[in-house]
């Protein structure tokens, strides 16, 4: 129960930065909820969920998207999901894991300790957006990689997390095809999902009006 109580208060705060940014939301919640559910149980869960919120937000913020820009990102990052699936079978993950916390520290740090790249050599974007496309085949959050590309690209807040969400709202489903697992439907993983509905209820709600409030500059 305390396990339960403790992935759900990390569901909601990580669903609710989701909700005003577009990304991060799984990016966040994953280290805490594998350590707390268990790989496997924790991917799924955090799948599911995912895909509810992000078509939401998606649907929901479509006319702020920036059709091009997704296009392109979901080409390229679908690609890489192939590869990242194909890994996560065949790399240990006692590699596998501490790789993604390396990848995730270092991505944060870039973004707090160096100045913001006004452009990137074409090639460098292609090898960031197959990066997070495999990191998201892996962990279902390719988000840390895929904002260095975005923020450069999607500079209005609103068309940044229309696109993002957008994105989630194919690869998402997509992760769910490519890893289905029967075993994963039990009871168990079931009622946590139902347990996630109220949170994220109240994070897509609050982290609305949180993104409508924050000033550009800030977001």
């Amino acid at each position: 129960m305390l396990e339960q109580a403790l992935f759900l208060l990390i569901f909601f705060l990580s669903n609710t930065i989701m909700t005003v940014t577009g990304f991060a939301g799984t990016m966040l919640a994953m280290p805490a909820s594998i350590l707390l559910l268990g790989v496997e149980d924790a991917r799924f869960i955090l799948n599911v969920t995912a895909i509810l919120s992000c078509v939401f937000i998606a649907v929901q913020q479509w006319k702020y998207a920036n059709k091009k820009e997704l296009k392109k990102i979901l080409l390229i990052m679908l690609a890489g999901m192939l590869v990242g699936t194909v890994l996560y079978r065949i790399i240990p993950m006692s590699f596998l894991l501490p790789a993604y916390g390396v990848i995730i520290v270092l991505t944060a740090l870039k973004r707090l300790l160096l100045p913001q790249t006004t452009s990137l050599p074409q090639w460098v974007c292609l090898l960031v957006l197959v990066a997070a496309g495999i990191i998201h085949g892996m962990f279902v959050s390719g988000g840390a990689l895929l904002v260095l590309y975005a923020t450069l690209m999607l500079q209005d807040k609103s068309e940044f997390r229309a696109t993002i969400a957008a994105t989630w709202a194919v690869l998402d489903p997509t992760f769910f095809v490519l890893n289905f697992n029967p075993a994963l439907w039990n009871t168990q993983n079931i009622i946590l999902i139902g347990l996630c509905i109220i949170p994220l209820i109240l994070s897509v709600y609050i982290g609305n009006w949180l993104h409508n409030k924050i000033n550009e500059a800030y977001f």
